[in-house]
């Protein structure tokens, strides 16, 4: 066995482009609250100064033991999971789940696998890039007319959740034989969203809202469905295929001078 390590100790706090070091304060204060410590920032635009530390009350050693990374990418290298933070919802709000339903997921991973929870700088939020490298979109409800949540008490709301879903949670780690098969398993999925983004693209699927939008719903749907790595390899032969048949289908077209694709090439 791994040994005894809370599951607490698997999730991270993710800070993207963070402006402020007050906000970044209140952050550490918010998540020692809760009983989290691993903060990560990625990218901050400000320093962590002694304002930062004046608000967090408290936690300084989360602040003193803050891991800076110059890209997102290097910094989420290692977690089976990731979950992104966005009030953009919109009229898609089906194709995100909230803030409790995150937790409740969570707490059921992060005995074997890495959790990261990212939220975007103050002013603007996650961008469509960094959504992209999210397994889950989470949102958390607010009221109508105003759903602008200060960065350090959407931490608080996330952290709380999280709080109360692994209260009562076993403390031991599974084995490591089984964090290795949930991490291979983000992996494929990683893979998966790729290649259905790739393909939509080869086959000119008629996209009406563009290409990105029909991608990133697809990937929404993995994730509600909590796919499986047979399956996540089932539905890879699949869009392989069909980027197979696409490519043929072109060649014929060459060869012929005729056209048999589909109508969608305004959506490359």
């Amino acid at each position: 066995m791994a040994g005894d390590i809370s599951p607490r100790d698997r999730i991270s706090i993710v800070l993207v482009n963070p402006k402020r070091p007050s906000n970044i304060g209140s952050v550490a204060r918010a998540m020692n609250c809760m009983g989290f410590g691993d903060l990560v920032i990625v990218q901050p635009r400000c320093q962590i100064d002694r304002y930062a530390f004046m608000l967090a009350t408290g936690s300084a050693e989360i602040l003193e033991n803050a891991r800076v990374f110059d890209s997102l990418s290097e910094a989420l290298s290692g977690y089976g999971l990731v979950a992104g933070t966005t009030r953009r919802v919109g009229k898609r709000r089906y194709g995100f789940i909230s803030a409790r339903e995150s937790a409740g997921m969570i707490a059921g991973l992060c005995g074997h696998s890495k959790v990261a929870v990212l939220f975007g700088p103050e002013d603007y939020g996650l961008s469509r890039a960094h959504l992209a490298m999210c397994q889950y979109l989470v949102a958390i409800p607010t009221a109508e007319g105003f759903g602008s949540l200060n960065l350090s008490q959407a931490v608080m709301v996330i952290c709380y959740e999280l709080y109360m879903a692994l209260q009562g949670k076993s403390g031991r780690v599974e084995d490591e034989a089984g964090a290795s098969e949930n991490d291979e398993v983000q992996r494929d999925l990683s893979i998966l969203y790729q290649m259905t983004e790739r393909t939509l693209r080869e086959i000119e699927f008629p996209a009406r809202k563009g290409i990105d939008h029909a991608a990133g719903h697809l990937k929404e749907i993995f994730a509600r469905a909590g796919v499986t790595k047979w399956e996540s390899e089932f539905l890879l032969g699949i869009l392989r295929h069909l980027r197979f048949m696409a490519s043929r289908l072109r060649k014929e077209d060459e060869k012929t001078g005729g056209s048999s694709g589909t109508s969608g090439g305004e959506n490359r």
